[in-house]
Order: structure tokens, then C-alpha cells, then sequence
């Protein structure tokens, strides 16, 4: 099944916290699961993604409890395409 738009828009929502531009943060999404384009991802695909963007802003808020702007806790430019979580 292929992912709704309710889970796309979370899905950017999670990246945008996390100051990911939405062309790298699909771009991630595309290496990740071998996907030609952006539009194939599945339900189950986003969701797993979405649950990896879920942990990365909680783990900044707890790290910046006062920060209004959530900065991801060392999360390096190729994390999300190249480990297990993303």
C-alpha cells in the first residue's frame, strides 16, 4: 500500500524539525529503500521513517528543553541513507 498523504506530511513535518531541506530528506528516503522515485514509498516504508524522525526531535528536545528550534543531536549528512534507522 502506498503511503497516504496524512503519513507524507508527517514525514516532512518530522524533517522540517529537524532542519532537513524536503529534497535531501526524500533523497535519503529513495537511497534508503531503492526507490526510483519519492511516490513509491509504501505505508510501511514511511512509517519505519517516520518513527526514526520521531526519536531524532525527541532526543533533541530533551537535549535543548528550552529551545524553541529543534537541532538534530549529531545526526551527520549521509545518517539517514547510509544506517539501519534511516
Amino acid at each position: 500500500m502506498i503511503a497516504t498523504d496524512q503519513q507524507r506530511k508527517m514525514f516532512f513535518a518530522l524533517g522540517h524539525q529537524l532542519n532537513f531541506e524536503p529534497d535531501e530528506i526524500k533523497k535519503r528516503a529513495k537511497l534508503k529503500f531503492n526507490l526510483e522515485t519519492f511516490k513509491d514509498i509504501t505505508s510501511e516504508q514511511i512509517s519505519e521513517l517516520i518513527d526514526v524522525l520521531m526519536t531524532l526531535v525527541n532526543k533533541a528536545q530533551a537535549q535543548n528543553p528550552h529551545r524553541e528550534e529543534v537541532v538534530p543531536p549529531e545526526v551527520k549528512t549521509n545518517d539517514l541513507a547510509t544506517t539501519d534507522k534511516f
